[in-house]
Order: structure tokens, then sequence, then C-alpha cells
């Protein structure tokens, strides 16, 4: 991979990750917290929110000239502002990032509010990750067979960023059990997350399975193809998350929910682990996804 690739693929996963961080922080927000920990947990998220939010604008403004760049064939036309003109008034690429930009815009704005809207993030942000659908391999097919592949592959990513950003209000939660004021109402949080989190999972599998079948035809078996290796890596990271998953939530749950400081360690790290997995992975689909899938 030459430079210029691996600055792109860094573009796309600093984008990618800030706007699943926004997305899974505003799904848990939304749907597993209880009333009286939803102010909480924004005061807590606010800040890193607007981070995110301001590198995935800093992520869209890199990626254009460094797609002009790769179409002109090298750095010297990172700042060629005809093909960039090209890119934005010609092409579904150019439109797709239209989209992103101002969405990453709007974040900001809102993140920047004094207490934010969850539901406003998470609208804005999911209709950011939903784009990623418009463009790479999801967009290359025509037809009825288009449209079907579009739409699962934005449940695939929108369900992905539900179970991954909602991790760090997790771990947010686990630190509240130590407190006695906060206990139950965290306690609550993450038994609605485990829930929620098997729905997830379940939609990320599901729909990871069909994307399969649309682009390859089957599983990734072509060693000789770039893409086909790190797409069989990512699939054993994920793997992976889902088995500390699972321990999180048949294994440990029960002790958390009991106030056991050992399984609430032993969960902390294991989310942490997740997260780790988790960057792993979306750096991987960076990469792969400016990739040939076949050999």
């Amino acid at each position: 991979m030459t430079g210029l690739h691996a600055t792109l693929a860094a573009s796309r996963l600093v984008y990618d990750a800030a706007m699943m961080f926004i997305f899974g922080s505003n799904t848990f927000v939304c749907l597993a917290a209880p009333g009286a920990l939803e102010s909480a947990l924004m005061r807590r998220l606010e800040t890193p929110m607007l981070a995110a939010a301001s590198f995935a604008a800093i992520a869209m403004a890199i990626w254009l000239p460094l797609q002009a760049a790769m179409i002109g064939g090298g750095w010297r036309h990172v700042f060629d502002t005809s093909i960039m003109f090209v890119l934005l008034d010609h092409t579904s690429v150019g439109h797709v990032w239209d989209a992103r930009a101002l969405l990453a815009m709007l974040l900001i704005m809102a993140a920047a509010a004094i207490r934010p809207p969850a539901p406003f993030l998470l609208l804005l942000s999911g209709g950011a990750l939903a784009t990623l659908a418009l463009a790479g391999h999801a967009a290359m097919d025509e037809g009825s067979r288009a449209v079907g592949h579009t739409i699962n592959h934005a449940v695939h990513v929108l369900a992905a960023a539900a179970w991954v950003g909602s991790l760090v209000p997790v771990l947010i939660c686990l630190a509240a059990l130590r407190d006695p004021a906060q206990h139950d109402k965290a306690a609550v949080a993450l038994r609605r997350f485990s829930i929620m989190g098997h729905i997830a999972v379940a939609l990320v599998v599901g729909t990871g399975a069909v994307d399969l079948v649309l682009v390859l035809g089957g599983l990734p078996v072509h060693w000789a193809s770039p893409y086909q290796v790190l797409l069989a890596i990512k699939i054993a990271l994920v793997a992976v998350m889902i088995v500390l998953a699972l321990i999180n939530g048949y294994v440990l749950m029960p002790g958390i929910e009991s106030g056991k400081d050992a399984a609430i360690r032993l969960m902390r790290r294991q989310t942490v682990a997740e997260l780790a997995l988790a960057a792993g992975v979306i750096g991987l689909v960076a990469v792969f996804g400016m990739l040939d899938p076949l050999p």
C-alpha cells in the first residue's frame, strides 16, 4: 500500500470511527439509559462527541484532495481543483461526499449546543453512516439488486455502530455501579443494553452474511486476494468480539447486578478489549473497502 492509499484509509478510519461512536453513544442514551441517567451520560459524552464530530469533518475535508490525488495518479494532484470539481459535480461519489460533509458540519453545531438532544444527534450520525452504503462495493450493483444491497449494507453499518459505539457509555455505567446513588440506574441501563446488544449483533451477523453473498458469492477463500484475506481477518475479530459480548451478557451480568467487584472489573477489561478489536475491524474495513474483492 502506498502512502497515498494509507492516508486515504486513515481518513476513512477516522470518519467511520467518529460517526460510529456518536451514533452508538446516542443509541445507548435513547434506548438503554433510564430517564434519570440520560442527562448524566450526556454531560459526560458532550465533549467527546463534539471532538468526534470535528474529527469526522476534518476527515471529510482531507478525503476530497486525497481522492483527487488518487484519480490523478499521485500526490502532485492533491490540490488539483479541476479533478475535485469533476468529482463533486459529476460523480455519485462526489454527491455522497457533499452529504457527508454537510451532516458532519450539522453534527458539530448540534454537539456544540448546550444540552444537545440525543435523538437529533442520533439522526444526523445515522444518516452519515447510512451514506457509507452509497459508495464502494455496496453501490456496484444495478437495479433491484443494487437497492437491496444498499439497504442491507446500511443496516449492517448502523447495527455495528449501535453495538460498538455503545461500549463507551457502557464503561461509564460500569464506573457508576460503584456509586450507591447511581448503582440501580446504571444496572438497569446495562441490562437494557444486553438486550439491545443481542439485536445489534444478530443484525450484524445476518446482514454481514448477505453482504458476503452479494459481493463474493460466498466465504472469502481466495488467499491470493488481499481483499479476501483482510475480510477473513475481520470476520475472525468480529467472532472474538461476539464471544466477549456473550460472556459479558450471560456470565458476568448476574454478578454485576449483585454488585460483585470482580465481575465489574472483568467486564470493564473485556469491554475495553471489545473496543480495541472494533478499532481493528474498522481499520481493516477502511483498507479493504478500497480493494478489488476478486483476485
